[in-house]
């Protein structure tokens, strides 16, 4: 019976206009120290592998990688880092799951991309790498040259501390965070506008005295500006807690081909 039952679930899947795509990469990694080349110990992914199935107006995706902990007796470590459904309307798309979301036009330092924690064990990554996966709810809505995103995280994901590195994080002791935002971003010919606001609940401030925890609203206006070969990016953030704790990040990213093109 069970045979007969895979049988037809692989008839009826073999009919259905699906489209299965996966692709991957492997990397063998040594982490040392410049002083000694001893081992770092920190943590290592040597291989990825993504997996997206669609079907009609839906796709279901993941990422998956594959860790080594030098430091650990349970070396071999998977980790599911993103597994979420996607649904294409007519109006844009919607995304329930474990995700990885990107606010903002910066490469490195975002002031205004706060709502994936950070896996301080690959700092040195670039982008979506040093991101952790968490579960949400988000959503892009295009109209004219009008693009909105919004995202409902329902996760009490925490970041993730390198233990080699003297860095004070506090401890973030509070479950069922409910964080929710909105960003608006205006295309134009040669630019582009965004701003953004994103509630964070609970989140643990470091004081000379003592950790205070309080919701933090971070309002941002960003600026993607094209002149000629040259990029402009500009992002703003203002952080206000409801303590009325408030203070101020920005960066101004320039970049510009050389005479290599390079």
């Amino acid at each position: 019976m069970i045979i007969k039952l895979v049988f037809l679930g692989i008839i009826i899947l073999s009919n259905l206009q699906a489209q299965l795509d996966f692709y991957g990469e492997a990397n063998l990694r040594y982490n040392a120290y410049l002083k000694d080349l001893t081992n770092t110990q920190n943590p290592i992914r040597f291989a990825k592998l993504n997996i997206n199935y669609g079907l009609s107006d839906f796709e279901f995706k993941s990422n998956t990688t594959l860790e080594y902990h030098w430091d650990s007796s349970d070396n071999n470590l998977i980790n599911f880092r993103e597994y979420y459904l996607s649904y294409y309307p007519s109006f844009g798309e919607i995304n329930i799951g474990k995700q990885i979301v990107t606010w903002g036009f910066a490469d490195g330092t975002n002031p205004t991309d706060n709502i994936n924690p950070y896996d301080l064990n690959y700092m040195f990554d670039s982008g979506v790498d040093r991101k952790i996966g968490i579960h949400s709810i988000s959503s892009i809505i295009y109209y004219n040259d009008l693009k909105i995103n919004m995202i409902l995280c329902y996760d009490n994901v925490k970041n993730i501390k390198n233990n080699r590195l003297p860095l004070p994080l506090p401890e973030n002791k509070t479950n069922n965070v409910v964080d929710y935002g909105i960003d608006f971003q205006y295309n134009m010919n040669d630019a582009e506008i965004n701003i953004s606001y994103l509630m964070k609940k609970n989140i643990p401030i470091l004081t000379q005295n003592s950790t205070l925890q309080t919701n933090v609203h971070t309002i941002g206006l960003n600026l993607l500006y094209l002149y000629n070969d040259m990029t402009i990016r500009s992002e703003n953030a203002i952080f206000i807690g409801d303590n009325k704790e408030k203070f101020y990040q920005g960066i101004v990213q320039i970049e510009f081909p050389t005479w290599f093109d390079s």
